[in-house]
């Protein structure tokens, strides 16, 4: 393919692009059997509270952060062929968002803010907030490889707004890149090298190919891995049922430990349960609909307050549990899905981005795209060091078995914010 002029840009629409290559996660999970004791093998002091207080900003950025992943998870759920597991980052999707943002005007970027849930926010508070909420979120728990990372890659016959150029370095650390599309596979070969080096390998290619009227390619990488506070025990690990959303059960690897310190709560219409990593900062909740209800007819109620209502019901439990071994892996392009959540404009010639370029803004999204990877198993045992923290029980309480569809997340503890979130319908 042959590169364009800026002269030839002026008479045609074109389209600025967003693959959002999240590197969602390979989780380390250790061997575990029962508490250790005090001294020995132990881990660290359990998080309790965040080192400071969020600001009114970030306090806004994370409720309108959930509230997004909340809708952005059932609108991509709806969206997949029936039974099919999904894994998305709405936080990586958000960074990736908010960033564009800057570079979009008039009702397109009213359109984006409130697709985001940010109505009313300053675009110096909502950058801010971005900014200064990941550093607090990257520093809670050392034990955990928890990274973001930020890339620009554009025409280089085009000049990126130096004042968008400066917002996507100053509050996004985005590293800016012009390439010579015309080259495609040495374009491909760079994009594609970055978001594989940000995601440890994990999501290899985001990119198949460059059209001739692409001008930008806007990314974010987000990488986590760590190590559950109280561990299972490898040698424990034995097939079993998992009871699939089309009513077939299959034999899948189930991962056992007994007296598993926890979250336990919940209702009349699912068991919530809640297992630490590291510090405590950062866990795995698991939502765990009853029998008879279906995962998805579960995930069409799941709105933001429910969702608080489900996390405030948790309280200290020491439960045996039984949860699979799974890998899973989702790609998926989501114009239609952010149509409906209320930012179709930017996908039209109607959209406004005059703030990306210095003299083209003849702009629109081509595609928002999210790539993950996400495994739980007993990977990097010899890496933790867990003390089991929890009550202790007297009597034999029914076992937490997620032995059929769940929903589940990854999210800081602290300040309730989501990283992951996911439903798991079939297994084996």
């Amino acid at each position: 393919m042959s590169s364009i002029s800026s002269l030839q840009l002026q008479g045609t629409r074109r389209r600025a692009l967003l693959p959002i290559a999240s590197a969602a996660l390979a989780l380390a999970v250790a061997a575990c059997g029962g508490p250790t004791s005090p001294g020995e093998n132990a881990s660290p002091p359990m998080m309790t509270e965040l080192p400071r207080q969020l600001t009114a900003a970030e306090r806004s950025a994370v409720v309108a952060g959930n509230h997004f992943s909340i809708s952005l998870f059932r609108s991509v759920n709806q969206a997949m062929p029936a039974g099919e597991n999904v894994a998305i980052s709405p936080f990586s999707a958000s960074v990736a968002l908010g960033m564009t943002m800057n570079g979009a005007a008039g009702a397109t970027y009213d359109a984006m803010r409130s697709t985001l849930g940010l109505d009313g926010e300053s675009e110096a508070d909502i950058n801010t907030a971005y900014r200064d909420l990941w550093k607090l979120l990257a520093g809670l728990d050392p034990s955990i490889q928890l990274t973001s990372a930020n890339a620009i890659f554009y025409r280089n016959n085009l000049q990126v707004a130096p004042a968008f150029a400066r917002t996507s370095q100053d509050y996004f650390d985005a590293a800016l890149r012009a390439l010579d599309f015309g080259q495609e596979k040495a374009s491909l070969a760079e994009i594609n090298g970055w978001a594989s080096e940000k995601t440890n390998g994990r999501i290899p290619k985001v990119l198949d190919e460059i059209d001739d009227d692409h001008v930008m390619f806007l990314l974010n990488a987000l990488y986590f891995k760590g190590e559950w506070r109280a561990r299972f025990d490898a040698a424990r690990t034995t097939p079993g049922p998992f009871l699939g959303d089309d009513g077939v059960s299959r034999t899948v690897p189930l991962m056992h430990a007994s007296n598993m310190p926890m979250l336990l709560g919940g209702d009349a219409t699912a068991t919530v349960g809640e297992l630490a990593y590291g510090n405590g900062a950062y866990a795995m909740t698991i939502m765990l609909p009853q029998r008879g209800q279906s995962v998805d007819d579960f995930i069409v109620g799941l709105t933001p307050e429910r969702w608080s209502t489900l996390i405030g019901s948790m309280h200290e439990a020491g439960r045996e549990v039984v949860l699979p071994k799974f890998t899973l892996k989702y790609s998926g392009k989501w114009n239609d899905v952010l149509t409906g959540m209320g930012m179709g404009i930017a996908f039209t010639r109607q959209a406004d981005f005059s703030r990306l370029f210095s003299e083209t803004d003849n702009i629109e999204l081509d595609f928002v795209k999210q790539d993950v990877f996400l495994a739980v198993d007993e990977v990097g045992t010899e890496a933790a060091a867990v003390t089991t923290v929890g009550a202790t029980v007297t009597s034999m309480p029914a076992p937490f078995s997620v032995d059929r569809p769940f929903v589940f997340a990854i999210r800081d503890r602290l300040s309730g914010t989501i990283l992951f979130i996911g439903a798991v319908k079939r297994l084996g």
